[in-house]
């Protein structure tokens, strides 16, 4: 967690003294979800912003795994080729980005079958993770169990879990338009709020983990391919590295006995892997404080927002 002051500020001649403790180091992993691309067009260009990206990652040594919606692949531009070739793990995020909720679960798994085998054909490997676009798990729990045994059973996929859930794609979504529309300070009121947004969401996560089990986890982050991570990634990394965190993989971080606990949330709506096994009623406290406080900074009806529409 963010470094806490142990001293008030002591005002002696005129100057403020505060000492802090170093942060306590966790382990995360980084996901990207929604390759090759999500949100409103970044002005560099898709192929651009992928390369980025990848850059980012790998001067901050990160072992990300991307997400990949297997139609939104135009082979031609060489992108999957790109974080391949750069070290980063491809997984598997549904060929069309289906809704499990509203997707019978044959055609469901078609999409997934379909993207499996365009990755196969990539990597020239088993393909390794899997996640339910939305973190949707399905509508009811005898769906849920039918999809998840096709998944790990037959397909023998592990499933890419998410930890650290947030609102980064609604800030994005604000972001993108802001950077398509030219509207410099909007888009850097976004970017700031983003970090602080992400780091809370961190804070959050480990608390719920003391809370729920005495201990804090091996976490999962997740992130989407758009503007907002193509230009501010670097600032979150950086602002991560500072909080304590250690880069891990995916692989590494669900090898936390966490993720091989059983599901209770019976539910469809997609929320961490913290809410889902052990559902408490005020587990969403601070997702739904930080949408209102996102609504009310940068929605319809918030100073710049009509512009934006």
């Amino acid at each position: 967690m963010r470094a806490l002051a142990l001293s008030s500020a002591l005002l002696l001649g005129g100057c403020v003294a505060v000492a802090s403790e170093p942060p306590s180091p966790y382990d995360i992993a980084i996901t990207i979800d929604d390759l090759t691309w999500v949100g409103p067009t970044h002005p560099k260009g898709e192929v651009a912003a992928n390369h980025a990206m990848i850059h980012t990652l790998v001067a901050h040594g990160v072992p990300a795994t991307v997400f990949v919606n297997c139609d939104r692949v135009d082979p031609s531009l060489g992108i999957l080729e790109a974080w391949r070739d750069a070290g980063m793990e491809l997984a598997n995020h549904q060929a069309a980005h289906d809704d499990l909720n509203k997707t019978p679960p044959p055609a469901w798994l078609e999409g997934v079958r379909r993207c499996d085998t365009l990755l196969r054909g990539l990597t020239g490997a088993p393909i390794a993770h899997f996640r339910y676009p939305y973190l949707y798990n399905g509508p009811s729990p005898a769906v849920r169990d039918q999809v998840l045994a096709e998944l790990t059973g037959t397909l023998g996929y592990a499933i890419g879990r998410v930890s650290v859930d947030n609102h980064e794609w609604k800030i994005a979504d604000y972001y993108g338009q802001a950077v398509v529309a030219g509207d410099q300070p909007r888009a850097e009121a976004l970017a700031d709020y983003y970090l602080e947004h992400m780091l809370a969401g961190v804070d959050n996560y480990q608390a719920v983990a003391q809370r729920k089990l005495g201990r804090d986890i091996d976490h999962v982050l997740l992130l989407h391919a758009n503007s907002l991570n193509t230009d501010q990634l670097d600032r979150l990394l950086t602002a991560l590295e500072a909080d304590g965190a250690r880069f891990v993989s995916l692989g590494q971080a669900l090898k936390d006995p966490v993720y091989a606990l059983p599901q209770a949330y019976e539910g469809k709506w997609g929320y961490s892997w913290l809410y889902r096994i052990a559902p408490l009623d005020d587990d969403r406290a601070w997702d739904d404080a930080s949408w209102q406080e996102i609504e009310a900074r940068f929605g319809e009806g918030a100073p710049g927002a009509t512009a934006h529409p």
